[in-house]
This record gives C-alpha cells, sequence and structure tokens, in this order.
C-alpha cells in the first residue's frame, strides 16, 4: 500500500514539474463554433474583443473553411481589429496558425495584418484569390501575456478568417529553483521508503 502512495506522489510531482508535452491551444473561440450565428451574424465573437471606430466584424455561417462558422472582417473606409489576449510564457515560442480569404479582391482597399506581440504578417492582397490560404507563423513570447490581433479594411467585401490557433512550440528550460525543489521532493520521497522498508 505505501509503495502505491509513493508512486502515486512521486507521478504527480514529476507532472507538475516538468514541461506538458501537450501542445494545448491559447485561443479562445479560434474556430468560432462557439457563437450560434444560425440565426444571423454574431458580433463581437465569444472570447474576442473587437476594436475600431467602424468595424464590421463578427461571426457568420455562409463561408466557414471549417466547422459551422467563421468570422467575417469587413471594414470600410478604416480599419478594424479582431483581438485576444493570451496567457503566454515568456521565453516559449509559439506556433500561430490561420485560415484567410479575401471574398473579393478586385476593388477597394483590401488589407490585412496579422500580429502575436509583433508583426507576423501585412499586406494588401491585392491578387489574394477567393479561397482559404492557411499561414503558419512562429514567434516567441516576450511576458505573461500576448495580444493576438487581426487588423483589417475591405472596402469591397469582406475577409473570412477560421481555424486560429497558437501553440507551444518548444519550452523554456526548467529554472535550477525548479529542479531543486524536484530534487529535493523526489530525495524526501526515497527516504520515506527507505524508512518505511525498515
Amino acid at each position: 500500500m505505501m509503495n502505491r502512495i509513493v508512486f502515486a506522489a512521486l507521478s504527480l510531482t514529476l507532472t507538475m514539474a516538468l514541461p506538458s508535452l501537450a501542445h494545448a491551444d491559447l485561443v479562445t473561440n479560434g474556430g468560432f463554433e462557439a457563437d450560434d450565428a444560425s440565426g444571423g451574424p454574431v458580433t463581437p465573437p465569444s472570447g474576442w474583443t473587437v476594436v475600431g471606430s467602424n468595424p464590421s466584424i463578427g461571426v457568420d455561417d455562409s463561408n466557414p473553411n471549417t466547422g459551422l462558422n467563421e468570422a467575417f472582417l469587413g471594414t470600410i473606409g478604416t480599419t478594424g481589429t479582431l483581438q485576444q489576449t493570451l496567457t503566454t510564457v515568456a521565453g516559449t515560442t509559439y506556433t500561430i496558425s490561420f485560415a484567410l480569404e479575401n471574398g473579393d479582391p478586385t476593388g477597394g482597399l483590401s488589407s490585412f495584418a496579422a500580429d502575436f506581440g509583433g508583426l507576423l504578417l501585412s499586406d494588401t492582397f491585392a491578387t489574394l484569390p477567393t479561397s482559404y490560404n492557411t499561414y503558419s507563423f512562429t514567434a516567441t513570447a516576450t511576458g505573461t501575456s500576448t495580444v493576438l490581433a487581426f487588423t483589417e479594411q475591405n472596402d469591397n467585401s469582406n475577409w473570412f478568417l477560421d481555424d486560429v490557433s497558437v501553440t507551444a512550440a518548444s519550452t523554456t528550460v526548467p529554472e535550477p529553483s525548479t529542479m531543486l525543489l524536484l530534487g529535493s521532493m523526489l530525495a524526501g520521497y526515497a527516504l520515506m521508503f527507505r524508512l518505511r522498508r525498515r
């Protein structure tokens, strides 16, 4: 019985002290499926903030890349921003990916920029095909929170955004104090086990 308790405690310690191998998605509602757009557009998307003086940004179900919904971004005459503040770890590299389509790149100003603590993508996409393209970038976080932002203007139609994700591509090496704590706990478990056997 004691062996099982020691083993369970050791497993819990290792789980808490070592970096997680699973790369959980940091984005809330990245596929825009948390909103029910079956009755019409929903704005703002759940988990996201919309910024701009004349933003036309929300969720609908007219042109998803996957699933039932996508975000539409069609601000006219000025720029609008769809953003979310993510909890990050300084020094950790993240993979940022999203699917993007220009509803009609043939007329008017059509610009799009993606930002994750620094500019990832910026262009006018005057000739971007009217089908989804998937973009993927890596960036290293510099603090405990990082703003993921998409800033756009589309005077002629909408941008369509879907399948947004941010996952840890690598993690920082544990600090010496963390390793010291882990070593002390392991030594304590070993001593407890030896005393129990006597």
